[in-house]
């Protein structure tokens, strides 16, 4: 029989546990960010930061909180002694680390209190999503999956808030609020109001000192042809002739994919059953693979927007997820290093005349897409299946 004593033990030991796992997780986070530069969005977010520095106008895809954040990173690399590229990716690191306290907390009467942190952050998608690409996405999902937390402590205004900082990092955050919303009650109409009025807030006095704002949002699709359905398209267009389609799908794509969101959304809000917090992360994780499955404009900085709610939901399809996509963004990264010297688009017109190495790259890039993209459509099935056939992920 146990003593008291070592029942005693357990939380202490699991908290040390805990603690093991986000030293180790930072660590090597760091250690990431000090060895590689990072990909094109560093460089991008210390231009962008040297400008809005500058007195200039540097509007993006992104809303006023990650806007600044570049900026505020730049000046911080000045003033203390961190590399440019470094204190460009701090902000996606923090949100690693905000998002895993979530999952402990979330997770802290589980027998496994440390299994959700320890799989979100000892995960090489996250790590390479932070320490590597650093956007500000991970700061984005720390925030949403904030207001997931609060919406089930019946706290509808504060979550609405904690959504509303989503949204002013990236419009994009906006997919996560039907699913949040649902079903639609007075609790709901309290969250949108937070939502919104949080976003408009801040939006407001952009808005009125800088006329360029939002002017690139309305024409933002991503990068067409790197994920999905258009990557395949792309592909057989080579050999096919598919020209016109291809152009058309890139020049109307998104106006498909926000009709297909809203077909999505209503089934979601007549078929889906939103009544505990697994659910909910069902719902929203369901959302982002189904976003992953009709873009036609891609970013690899998404695909850490549905990891911690896939793995509230199960940790089996979890792994399978991070299995499926590790490999598809190792090999992305090293096409976007290797392939810069031919222009991007243009390779395709000189396969015969590419060293064998570049050109297994270049196969590794392609075929590592579509079996991550056919990864998020089968769990996405099985998400859609659950009420059918119980996960179980734990």
């Amino acid at each position: 029989m146990e003593s008291k004593d070592s029942l005693n033990c357990t939380p202490r030991s699991a908290g040390s546990i805990v603690a093991a796992i986000f030293a180790l997780a930072l660590a090597i986070r760091l250690v990431v960010a000090l060895a590689f530069w990072g990909s094109i969005d560093v460089t991008l977010e210390i231009h962008h930061g040297q400008r809005i520095n500058s007195g200039q106008s540097s509007w993006t895809s992104k809303l006023p909180i990650a806007y600044m954040l570049p900026a505020w990173m730049q000046s911080l690399s000045l003033i203390a002694p961190i590399p440019e590229n470094v204190a460009q990716k701090l902000p996606a690191i923090l949100g690693d680390m905000l998002a895993a306290l979530l999952l402990w907390r979330l997770s802290a009467r589980s027998e496994r209190p440390w299994l959700w942190p320890a799989v979100y952050l000892l995960n090489p998608v996250t790590i390479m999503l932070s320490a590597y690409h650093g956007n500000v996405d991970p700061l984005m999902v720390a925030a949403m999956l904030w207001a997931l937390a609060l919406r089930w402590k019946d706290r509808p205004v504060t979550s609405g808030f904690a959504l509303g900082l989503s949204i002013l990092m990236k419009p994009t955050a906006l997919l996560a609020l039907p699913p949040l919303a649902f079903p639609l009650t007075w609790r709901s109409v309290k969250f949108i109001g937070a939502a919104i009025l949080t976003a408009a807030a801040i939006c407001v006095p952009f808005i009125l000192i800088d006329p360029t704002f939002g002017r690139f949002l309305g024409s933002y699709g991503g990068a067409y042809g790197e994920w999905g359905l258009p990557l395949i398209l792309r592909e057989i267009g080579h050999a096919f002739n598919l020209h016109a389609e291809t152009v058309w799908l890139e020049q109307f794509g998104r106006y498909v994919m926000v009709a297909a969101l809203a077909v999505w959304f209503v089934y979601l809000m007549k078929r889906w059953r939103l009544e505990s917090l697994t659910g909910n992360a069902r719902a929203i994780a369901a959302t982002w693979l189904f976003f992953y499955v009709i873009a036609t404009g891609w970013g690899p900085q998404y695909l850490s927007l549905a990891l911690p709610f896939l793995l509230i939901v199960s940790v089996r399809l979890t792994v399978i997820y991070s299995a499926a996509t590790t490999p598809y963004l190792l090999a992305t990264y090293l096409y976007a290093d290797k392939f810069e010297k031919y222009a991007g688009q243009s390779v395709f017109s000189r396969l015969g005349s590419l060293p064998a190495a570049d050109l297994e790259i270049l196969f590794a890039n392609r075929g590592f897409a579509v079996l991550a993209w056919a990864t998020c459509a089968f769990i996405l099935w099985r998400l859609c299946s659950e009420d059918r056939e119980p996960l179980r992920g734990q």
